[in-house]
């Protein structure tokens, strides 16, 4: 899932806010946040001396209106009236690049339907992987007709008893390292790794 721009913007000035008040105590301020200010209220003020810094940090297009320009311009003034120093702290989102593998679902399905992995085996007396899904490619490198990925996702299993009867379905976050020949479409597993603790708990 891609959590959407909008609903991100908040807790990325938020986080932008943090950092910037850690470097700030690591360079001696005395710093507080949401701290009132005039009529207002500033996102960061730091002090140190008789040196006040006053901030306000925004993400590029997000709640920029009218009632946002006013409240910055109220912040400035006031903190000119108390010979302060005034910092608009933009916020960079970072770039989201979504990458695809075409069949990749596909191909770790017939992957790990051939060959179960450790992780899954022993689980029951049989496992059944039935679906892949939720896959999110983290890395893709392409050289010399090797594809190199790295990806995360969900697996849906199905367990069954001694005496083949099915008595659960579950589904476990994993991550992958594989190799893909794009010439051949035939994928080699380097390394996975399954996220079991919602079936042993979260000490296993």
């Amino acid at each position: 899932m891609i959590v959407e721009p909008r609903i991100a913007a908040p807790f990325l000035e938020r986080a932008a806010a943090e950092q910037l008040r850690d470097q700030l105590t690591a360079d001696g301020y005395a710093v507080s946040m949401e701290e009132a200010f005039g009529d207002g209220r500033a996102d960061l003020i730091a002090r140190k001396g008789d040196q006040t810094i006053v901030f306000e940090v925004k993400v590029p297009g997000q709640g920029r209106n009218d009632g946002w320009a006013r409240s910055v311009a109220a912040l400035q003034s006031e903190a000119r009236r108390q010979a302060a120093e005034f910092r608009l702290v933009v916020v960079r989102p970072p770039r989201v690049t979504h990458v695809e593998v075409a069949g990749l679902d596909d191909l770790l399905l017939e992957t790990w339907t051939r060959n179960l992995p450790a992780d899954l085996d022993g689980v029951a007396a049989t496992t059944l992987v039935e679906e892949i899904s939720e896959i999110v490619v983290d890395s893709l490198i392409l050289r010399d007709g090797i594809a190199r990925i790295e990806a995360s996702g969900e697996v849906g299993v199905r367990f069954l008893a001694g005496d083949g009867e099915a008595f659960s379905s579950e589904a476990f976050p994993f991550r992958v390292r594989a190799q893909l020949d794009v010439a051949t479409n035939a994928m080699e597993v380097e390394d996975a790794s399954f996220d079991l603790s919602s079936w042993y708990g979260p000490d296993e």
